[in-house]
């Protein structure tokens, strides 16, 4: 069943969580794989103006115990050389998938890892050089979706290849086309690039802060992000600001963990403590916080 964290201002309130809002709780032996259902959510709830910017964590320590038993054995004999003994070996991997909320992949101490602290996003992908010129490179992805344009501005540094250390700023960039990926274009470069050379390109791009959250407001409430009241011990550069201080209006922000339907991948049990930091604008500069899973409420 799902855990719902809840916190309610008074009207007219501001709020700005702490760096960090966090649940912690005390060791556990069973941190992963308890066989029932267990579904959590976490929501942000208001009925006032609030700038919000948290990390919110739940730390799940696991211990445990090794009991080695002295053995002897004959001491292994490693020969290096040139020689290869067993050729045509078949390579042995393994499938990693991204880290997500929901099955085996949360990974994250922070539950609520997707963008806990209301931040702007760092996007980067890296570009494989299918065709070059001496300030350019076009991509062997004929299939990507990105837009023309889509990298103008963007910071971009080769690491492998001909260009390899050269840095730069995308002056222009193509959409795929004609069974060729993008094309991204520089002013110069002091070392050109070569066909096979790899490139990474990376954007700051600021603003919403609501991003990786579930949002829902009603009556007029709007979300927006805040880039001037922030908490002087945030290291962050923006803040979340939930307006709705009017009758009738209410925001919702979630974040959900462990929501596989029918399997649970983590558990926690203890004792378990929320921490945050907020900034009242007037009014009652009430909060009120609920946390519970299903019919039941633990705060």
């Amino acid at each position: 069943m799902p855990l719902l964290l809840e916190l309610n201002l008074g009207l007219a309130s501001h709020m700005l969580p702490s760096p960090h809002m966090q649940v912690l709780g005390p060791p556990t032996h069973q941190s992963f794989l308890c066989a029932r259902k267990t579904s959590y959510r976490e929501r942000i709830h208001s009925s006032n103006t609030l700038v919000v910017f948290a990390f919110c964590y739940a730390a799940v320590l696991l211990f445990g115990s090794v009991r080695a038993t002295a053995q002897t054995a004959a001491p292994t004999v490693i020969n290096v050389g040139s020689t290869a003994r067993w050729t045509g070996v078949k390579r042995l991997g393994i499938n990693l998938g991204t880290q997500d909320f929901y099955d085996s992949d949360q990974l994250m101490q922070n539950l609520t890892f997707i963008n806990p602290g209301f931040e702007g996003e760092t996007w980067q992908s890296i570009l494989h050089c299918a065709a070059v010129s001496g300030t350019s490179c076009t991509d062997d992805n004929q299939y990507a979706v990105w837009p023309a344009s889509f990298f103008a501005g963007a910071q971009a540094s080769f690491i492998y290849g001909a260009a390899n250390g050269e840095t730069a700023t995308v002056t222009s960039s193509t959409a795929p086309s004609g069974g060729a990926g993008v094309t991204i274009s520089f002013a110069s470069l002091a070392k050109s690039p070569a066909v096979g050379d790899y490139v990474v390109v990376r954007m700051t791009v600021p603003g919403n802060a609501q991003s990786g959250w579930w949002t829902t407001a009603s009556g007029g409430a709007t979300f927006a992000t805040d880039s001037t009241d922030l908490s002087p011990e945030t290291p962050g550069k923006q803040a979340l600001a939930i307006v709705a201080s009017n009758a009738g209006q209410t925001a919702t922000a979630s974040s959900y963990f462990d929501s596989t339907q029918g399997r649970s991948f983590l558990q926690l049990q203890g004792t378990y403590t929320l921490s945050f930091r907020d900034n009242g604008v007037g009014g009652n500069n009430q909060v009120a916080i609920n946390i519970s899973r299903g019919t039941s409420q633990f705060l």
